[in-house]
C-alpha cells in the first residue's frame, strides 16, 4: 500500500514509475531542480501558499474526536524527505538521551525496553509518570520552530521559512482552511 495522493492527485509512487520506466527523460532531469527550488526556499509565496496546502481528511476517533489528516503535493513530501533526511543525521547525536527516536536505530524500542525495566524493579514508593500533549505537533508555534532550525539547522531555515510563513490552502470538501497555527 502506498502513499495518497495530493491535491493533484500524485503520489510518490507516480515518480517512482516515471524515473524508473524512464516514460520522460525530462522529468528525471527536472524534478532534482524543482526540489532543489523548494529546499532554498526559491518559489514565490503565492506559489508557497499552495504547494504546502493539502487535502484535510476527518478520521474519527474512538473518544468521538476528529482527527484530521492533511495529505500535501508529493513535490512539497518529496523536499520535504530530504531535507528530513539531511536533519536527522545533523540532530540525532544533538537530542540523544532525550529523543531516542530520531536517527538512533532501534532507538524507541530500547527506551521502551529500559522503561519496562525500571518498572519491574522500582521501589513501593516510586512513580513512573508518562505524558502524552495533546496535538503538540500542531499547536507548535512557527516562530519557535524557525528559531530552532536557524540555530541548528541554518542550511534548512529557507525551506523550513517557506514552508512555515504563510497561509497554506487547506482543502476539505469545498471549504478551504487558512490555518495560522501548526507546522508543516
Amino acid at each position: 500500500m502506498g502513499s495518497a495522493g495530493g491535491p493533484d492527485g500524485l503520489t510518490p509512487q507516480h515518480f517512482k514509475d516515471v524515473v524508473a520506466f524512464g516514460v520522460n527523460d525530462n522529468i528525471s532531469q527536472h524534478l532534482p531542480d524543482l526540489v532543489n527550488q523548494l529546499l532554498k526556499g526559491g518559489l514565490p509565496e503565492e506559489v508557497n501558499e499552495v504547494i504546502y496546502g493539502a487535502n484535510l481528511l476527518a478520521l474519527s476517533k474512538d473518544d468521538g474526536g476528529v482527527r484530521p489528516i492533511a495529505v500535501g503535493y508529493a513535490w512539497r513530501r518529496l523536499a520535504a524527505k530530504c531535507a528530513n533526511s539531511h536533519a536527522v543525521s545533523r540532530l540525532s547525536q544533538l537530542l540523544v538521551p532525550i529523543e531516542l527516536g530520531v536517527g538512533i536505530p532501534g532507538g524507541a524500542e530500547a527506551a521502551v525496553l529500559a522503561t519496562r525495566r525500571w518498572v519491574t524493579t522500582m521501589s513501593e514508593d516510586s512513580v513512573l509518570v508518562k505524558l502524552d500533549f495533546t496535538s503538540a505537533f500542531n499547536t507548535l508555534r512557527r516562530d519557535s520552530l524557525l528559531d530552532a532550525v536557524a540555530r541548528d539547522i541554518s542550511e534548512l531555515y529557507r525551506f523550513a521559512h517557506a514552508a512555515n510563513s504563510n497561509r497554506p490552502l487547506l482543502r476539505y470538501g469545498s471549504k478551504i482552511i487558512r490555518p495560522e497555527e501548526g507546522t508543516q
